[in-house]
């Protein structure tokens, strides 16, 4: 300090900035010794008379003294301030550290002109004079401490260069003050910490300082927010955390100004009125004392008034709310389903914690479980890949001290996959601040975090969430200042939020979620439904491009202008509340929301100027049509509004998944029984016979009319003391005769030996008490996988048939509470058939109606989006008799037509639909769930069902084929989702298809945590035994393909069914007999690979030959064009309607894309079914083919580079399988004879060798 004074200056910018440097010096000397005693005084004053430390420097260096001396001069001359009085001590800790600073709003940085003033000119006889005094009082210790720091700091200075001194001490160097001048002030903005005025900084630098830690950003508030005017960010790798970290966190609480915080709080809470009306008289006399000194005056006492009317109401306010409650903002960022960066913040201080990434190749997990089970060792428990300090996990886990964040149970989760910490004292503001009536009319069902902020802080819009981050780049090994500053947001807008939310009066908090209070087995699937939903969505585009055939603009004076659009196709069709963007022929772009969607109609309103955000007034501002539309739907599912609905009871304890039977031994590692009744808890067969025989006996068993109740009773009495018995010898009965009927079934050759088989395991299992140790209980859940052609929908509507002929009437009613043995009104049991996909659902239908089955047995529910205008064609003829739309599943009217109807054949996403259970379960309760297609269905998304229905479900029945497509978004050399299937295969595992396929890719991994395994340890496989099972899971494995052409079928029967794959056919063709002579056919192209964008990819000169051998040889039989890409499939389409080859002749026009909309998703994904009325009905996509069929199958490989999904055998296998008399491949050989060791690769090596290869 010595030298930067007493050096000559160049000029007076260079004495400024010297000057500056020591006050910063001295500044910081003095709060550092302040610090260290214990006990600070708070400056009352808002200006540092900045040169008034020149006269004690002078003296003390006139005096002879050293460094010393003159640090004594100066603490001398403060310690004598004529503000002493004002000094304020504040003393505390937390784990030994002092908890105050002084705040750096009251360490303004000075203007020019006050550092040019000489300090002969009279400063130090000005009022400010003593500012400097107040800055920090001590006690004696203080004061030789602060003498020895000024001795040692100075001595350190003069030793070295002028900039090393300085950058050592976190000051400003002239170059950087330059800059700070500068720049130009902002609301919010978000300065360097380096770059920053120490003055400012005072304390969060000063924090950091101490504990030896850097700040890497400044983020202002100017307005203040929650009385905190900047955050101090720190950013940190998650293996480099330490204790000082955590420290300097949880120090923020003690740094925020208690005036500015309850002033500001009181009005966010609207707690200052009561007071403010209680001061009104006095404050209006002081203005009206000033009234007639003119309108500036009054204006000022107005001012003034409304000042002291806040203050008041926070001094009334001050009691409720100080000391503030210790809230930790608390947030998460993540990249697909990986942790990147964990948020957390205690008042001005902001932590982020960056998490690198971790997966373990699924390769290597099979090999780990292989070898255990090889070993005999039990499975070891799931470890996350990261350890957390110890000192942040016990500040997670303590739940005294409350996490707020928007959706608090997500962020809990993604904490626990990342580090395996079970987050406590978790405060949802999702849950606490629910959205008003008119965000529930937007068709908003939940406010975003920044919506809820402003429900208390309205007028911080400079607090604003940043749209143009790109989070798919938190993985950077270095955040940068945007990204931290959005992730430093992020927390602090959640805590100032959960502040709030404790302090409001008159509403509680909601229940806290607390991880610890769950079981594991809840836990962890509550975390792998979170992690598949996180997956696909960082999968999916922010924006798809929706098809249209035309789009108009109309105005309507009630309305305005809104543009009305009529869709082309169902798979990107406008949602209601969806977002939408139009591009306009001259290049500008609008936007809106969808308001109405029905049909093939649309109705987009709000309308507005993409660039402006002004409104659209008139139809002269617009053209007559727009060239492009794109669509972001934010909005939820129904089965996922139902998970994210139950997801935050379960961990927060209000609910438990446990006590369904079904769902605690999929995922739990529960036994699948239900309690054993209780004497007369149950009632005989005979009433449930008697209540499908009539109305009346239905009252009685639906609890209605005193009559009838009469009766039941006395049928219940008459078997009370022996119900058990009773019960047990009615689900004898069941049985017995549903084995007489399959028994028929087998011996006239209506069934084969192993649908026999299957039929009566799934029987068994339909008619199960439930009940641990009965000697009624078959198997709990059934696997029964069907490869191509094996009649899984053939076994489900004879199991559905028999069931309702022979075992339903004889089974006993349920009780509403708890099963066959529970108390309340007695249900009929019902059963319900799901698919994931309506096509399936339809087969299923048909194939119940060829049973002799009609609308008195059972009834197919559709939604009626899927249904109006878009597939009302595929519902004519016979099934329009069991046809009921969802939207019908309202009200009373529809209970009474489905009184007697026992099966249900719909989607799993219906049965989330709240109308079904209340209507079309009206007085019934699922016991049996038959599920079609299981092997696409991620494990999780079962969750839903299981719980709603898990109090009577006795049984569960899973059809699929873990060999063919697997869930939605998994790919071979990539994510590895597991579906159902994996999960009760394999105990959890990598899934008994992946055991029987070669070895995945190095770049194969798992999608979340694994699920806990049943306790059975998987399914066991009965298939080759023939006899009953003792497992409550068991396998089973439909072995006769009556689809396949022979040689087709061994092909496939060896290479992915280990040869158990048989063929239903004495001669060489399939299902249609023997129309060609060679089966299999491989047609040699080369083409060129094409790209318009995307992952997808087309082949024009492929889609030609495709077509050019359709019309040669084709055109006198059943055909169909199968591709892996969307992109190639929208060309196909195209070449079909050109030559006039579609299925229906009205149709042989080319279909209009409009806006391009051939530039589709990546293989696999889009296309198929979803034809307009101008498609051809030709050209499907892989995956919405299976489990349909076609006379012939013309497959486009499309690639020539590389294989692409190809490489994937599960896919390929449904592709080579869909025929049922020949299958012709056109593509390139070449490429598949590189890859011998796949599907496609042998595929091509079979045709070489038995010479089915044309050019």
């Amino acid at each position: 300090m010595t030298r930067l004074l007493k050096e000559p200056s160049q000029d007076a910018a260079d004495l400024a900035e010297r000057m500056l440097m020591s006050k910063q010096l001295m500044i910081q000397l003095l709060q550092d010794a302040a610090v260290d005693s214990g006990t600070v005084v708070l400056p009352q004053r808002r200006r540092l008379a900045h040169m008034t430390l020149l006269p004690h420097l002078g003296s003390a260096e006139r005096s002879g003294g050293g460094s010393s001396t003159m640090a004594a001069a100066v603490t001398a001359s403060i310690s004598t301030s004529a503000d002493r009085a004002d000094a304020a001590t504040f003393s505390g800790s937390w784990a030994g550290r002092p908890l105050w600073h002084p705040p750096a709003t009251q360490l303004p940085r000075p203007s020019s002109r006050m550092l040019l003033r000489p300090a002969s000119s009279g400063l130090a006889s000005c009022a400010s004079t003593a500012s400097l005094s107040s800055v920090a009082t001590a006690t004696s210790a203080a004061k030789a401490r602060a003498a020895s720091i000024v001795a040692s700091r100075i001595s350190r200075s003069t030793s070295g260069a002028s900039r090393a001194s300085c950058d050592d001490l976190g000051l400003l160097q002239p170059h950087q003050l330059r800059e700070e001048q500068q720049r130009p002030p902002g609301n919010a903005d978000s300065v360097p910490a380096a770059a920053a005025d120490a003055s400012n900084e005072s304390t969060g630098a000063c924090d950091a300082e101490a504990g030896g830690l850097t700040l890497d950003l400044r983020i202002s508030l100017d307005p203040p927010v929650a009385g905190i005017s900047a955050l101090h960010v720190v950013a940190v790798q998650a293996q480099q955390l330490a204790p000082k970290h955590v420290s300097w966190l949880v120090a923020g609480w003690a740094r925020v100004p208690k005036d500015a915080a309850v002033e500001a709080l009181a009005e966010a809470l609207n707690l200052e009125d009561g007071a403010a009306a209680a001061t009104t008289g006095g404050a209006a006399a002081s203005s009206s004392g000033t009234a007639g000194k003119g309108g500036k005056t009054v204006g000022k006492g107005k001012a003034a008034a409304a000042a002291a009317n806040r203050r008041a109401g926070a001094a009334a306010a001050a009691p409720k709310l100080w000391p503030l409650p210790k809230v930790l903002g608390f947030d998460t960022e993540f990249v697909g389903d990986q942790l990147a960066v964990v948020q957390l913040c205690a008042g001005p201080h902001v932590l982020l914690v960056q998490v690198p990434s971790c997966r373990q190749p699924a390769s290597e997990q099979q090999q780990q479980q292989t070898k255990k089970k090889a070993q005999g060792g039990k499975e070891q428990p799931w470890r996350a890949p990261f350890t957390l300090l110890p000192e942040l996990k016990a500040l997670l886990c303590d739940p005294g001290i409350p996490k707020a964040a928007a959706e608090a149970w997500q962020d809990a989760l993604m904490v626990y996959m990342g580090f395996g910490v079970k987050l406590r004292g978790g405060l949802d503001l999702t849950v606490a601040v629910p959205p008003n009536r008119a965000d529930r009319q937007r068709g908003r069902n939940k406010l975003g975090l920044f919506d809820i902020f402003r429900t208390f802080f309205s007028a911080a819009d400079h607090v604003a969430k940043d749209e143009t981050i790109d989070h798919s780049k938190w993985r950077s090994s270095c955040l940068d200042d945007q990204q931290m500053r959005y992730a430093a947001l992020d927390a602090f807008v959640s805590y100032a939020a959960g502040v709030c939310v404790l302090l409001r009066p008159g509403k509680a908090p909601p229940p806290p979620v607390d991880l610890a209070a769950a079981p594991e087995w809840e836990v962890r699937l509550a975390a792998q439904w979170v992690a598949v939903q996180q997956y696909l969505e960082a999968q999916s585009p922010d924006r798809a491009q929706h098809d249209f055939q035309t789009a108009q603009f109309i105005a309507c004076t009630n309305r305005g202008v809104f543009m009305e659009v009529s869709m082309a196709r169902y798979s990107t069709r406008l949602g209601k509340h969806c977002l939408v963007e139009a591009l306009l022929p001259d290049g500008r772009r609008i936007t809106g929301r969808c308001n109405m969607a029905r049909g093939r109609s649309a109705r987009i309103i709000e309308l507005q100027w993409s660039d402006t955000k002004a409104n659209i007034a008139s139809l002269s501002e617009l053209p007559a049509t727009v060239t492009k539309i794109e669509i972001t739907d934010t909005s939820d599912t129904p089965e996922e509004m139902g998970v994210k609905a139950l997801l935050p009871q379960v961990l927060c304890g209000k609910d438990r998944l446990h006590g369904r039977p079904l769902l605690e031994g999929v995922f739990g590692g529960g036994d699948f029984s239900f309690p054993a009744p209780g004497p007369g808890g149950t009632n005989d067969g005979a009433a449930a016979a008697a209540a499908s025989a009539s109305p009346a006996a239905t009252g009685a068993a639906e609890g209605g009319g005193k009559k009838a109740k009469g009766k039941g009773k006395a049928q219940e009495d008459s078997n009370s003391g022996g119900a058990p018995v009773g019960s047990a010898a009615a689900v004898e009965n069941a049985l017995s005769q549903a084995e007489a009927a399959v028994r028929l079934l087998s011996d006239t050759a209506a069934v084969n030996a192993s649908q026999a088989r299957a039929l009566s395991e799934i029987l068994r299992g339909a008619c199960r008490t439930g009940q641990h140790g009965s000697a009624t209980g078959g198997s709990a859940v059934q696997l029964v996988q069907g490869p191509p052609g094996t009649g899984k929908t053939t076994v489900i509507s004879h199991a559905v048939r028999i069931w309702l002929e022979e075992a339903a009437p004889r089974l006993p009613l349920l009780h509403k509470h708890g099963g066959a043995g529970g108390s309340g009104a007695r249900l009929l049991p019902a059963v319900a058939c799901v698919a994931r996909s309506n096509v399936a659902a339809k087969n299923i239908a048909l194939s119940l109606i060829k049973r002799g089955l009609g609308p008195k047995d059972f009834r197919l529910i559709v939604s009626q989006k899927f249904h109006c205008e878009w597939h009302e064609e595929q519902y004519r003829g016979e099934l329009e008799s069991v046809l009921v739309l969802g939207s019908e599943l309202r009200g009373f009217a529809m209970q009474r037509p489905l009184r007697n109807v026992k099966v249900y054949v719909t989607t799993v996403a219906m049965l989330a639909n709240p109308s079904f259970k209340a209507t079309a379960l009206h007085r019934k309760a699922l016991s049996w769930l038959v599920v079609d297609e299981a092997s696409q269905i991620c494990g999780p998304d079962l969750m839903l069902p299981l719980y709603q229905y898990g109090h009577h479900l006795k049984c569960m029945s899973l059809f699929g084929d873990d060999m063919q497509l697997p869930p939605f978004g998994a790919e071979w050399d990539g994510a590895q989702i597991r579906s159902i299937f994996d999960q009760l295969s394999s105990g959890g595992g990598g899934g008994a298809a992946q055991q029987r396929l070669r070895e995945q890719p190095a770049g194969a991994f798992h999608v979340g945590p694994p699920l806990c395994p049943p306790a059975a340890g998987g399914a066991a496989d009965v298939g080759a035994t023939g006899t009953a099972a003792t497992s409550p899971v068991v396998r089973l494995m439909l072995d006769v393909s009556y689809r396949l052409p022979r040689d087709l079928c061994a092909f496939i029967s060896r290479e992915m069914y280990g040869g158990r794959l048989q063929s239903g056919w004495a001669s060489g063709g399939g299902a249609a007999g023997d129309a060609f002579p060679a089966n299999v056919l491989w047609i040699q192209v080369e083409g060129k690979e094409g790209r318009t964008g995307g992952t997808s990819c087309s082949n024009v000169l492929e889609a030609k030959r495709v077509v050019q051998l359709v019309q040669e040889r084709y055109l006198n039989t059943s055909w169909t064009i199968l591709t892996g890409y969307d992109l190639q499939r929208s060309v196909l389409e195209c070449e079909v309607l050109r030559c006039g080859l579609g299925r229906h002749p009205q149709h042989n026009q080319p279909t209009q894309q409009a806006g391009g909309a051939a530039a589709g998703g990546g293989g696999g994904s889009g296309g198929g079914g979803d034809k307009g009325p101008q498609g051809s009905d030709r050209v499907y996509n892989i995956d919405t083919f299976q489990g349909r069929e076609d006379e012939v199958v013309v497959v486009s490989l499309t690639r020539v580079k590389a294989l692409g999904f190809m490489d994937d055998d599960r896919r390929v296998n449904v592709m080579l399988t869909r025929c049922t008399q020949q299958l012709a491949v056109v593509g390139s050989l070449r490429l598949a004879l590189q890859h011998p060791h796949t599907l496609i690769g042998r595929m091509a090596e079979y045709c070489i060798l038995n010479g089915r290869v044309e050019q």
